[in-house]
Order: C-alpha cells, then sequence, then structure tokens
C-alpha cells in the first residue's frame, strides 16, 4: 500500500501495537490482565483498554492533522475522513474498538463519527474453526 498512497492522494498512518519494537511497552497491570492467572473478564477489561486508547490516538490524530471529516461525492466515493486498515494480530484491536464502543465516552464517538468511513481487515487466517 504504501508505493500507492501518494499518488493516490492518500496518507498512510503506520501505527505498530502496544509492546512492539519502537512502540509503547504495556505496562505490569496491563500484563497481568493477560496471565496465566487472568479471567475472561481480565482479557475483557484489557481490550477495553486498547479499545480506549485507539480512539484516544484516532482523536489527537484528527485534531493534530487537521483531518477533514467525510464528505460523500456524487460519484458515490468518499473524500476526508480516514479508513483503518489493520493486518493480522492487530485486526484484534481494531474490533475491541468496534466491540467496545458503548466504553468509549459518548463524546469522543461524537467526535469520531463524520471522520471513520471504512474499515479494511487485511490478512486471512490459515485455520477455519
Amino acid at each position: 500500500m504504501v508505493p500507492f498512497a501518494a499518488p493516490n492522494n492518500l496518507r498512510l498512518v503506520l501505527l505498530n501495537r502496544r509492546d512492539y519494537p519502537g512502540s509503547t511497552p504495556l505496562s505490569d497491570d496491563d500484563l497481568r490482565l493477560l496471565s496465566e492467572d487472568s479471567t475472561p473478564e481480565d482479557n475483557a477489561l484489557f481490550l477495553r483498554l486498547r479499545a480506549l486508547e485507539l480512539s484516544e490516538f484516532l482523536a489527537w490524530y484528527i485534531r493534530k492533522e487537521a483531518i477533514p471529516p467525510t464528505r460523500k461525492l456524487n460519484s458515490g466515493g468518499n473524500v476526508g475522513g480516514m479508513s483503518i486498515v489493520a493486518w493480522s494480530s492487530a485486526n484484534n484491536l481494531v474490533l475491541a474498538l468496534l466491540g467496545n464502543l458503548e466504553a468509549v465516552p459518548q463524546d469522543a464517538r461524537n467526535f469520531l463519527e463524520p471522520y471513520l468511513h471504512t474499515y479494511i481487515h487485511f490478512g486471512t487466517s490459515q485455520h477455519v474453526l
């Protein structure tokens, strides 16, 4: 995607998940929520916390870069706003956001709504359950 962004007037922001090299480490409290002794409720809390982080990042980035809200074109496409593309296990974080929208404060949801228009789940699994 990187070589196609500029020629198509797109901006890519490549965000590493927490605890990846070069990114912010997870805290000891976060890691406890995923430990062998953790409960399903702990795991759900971990995902809610990551959902909140992602929503806060998106709002910060929109403000910092003055991203225009999504606007529909007469041709049926969109201009402005943003799409989220997640690859492989990063989809867990985007799905955590979508599955925990009630945990995101209402004012943050209201702010983000005009900007987010597409989620692309990139990558396939080799395993079918």
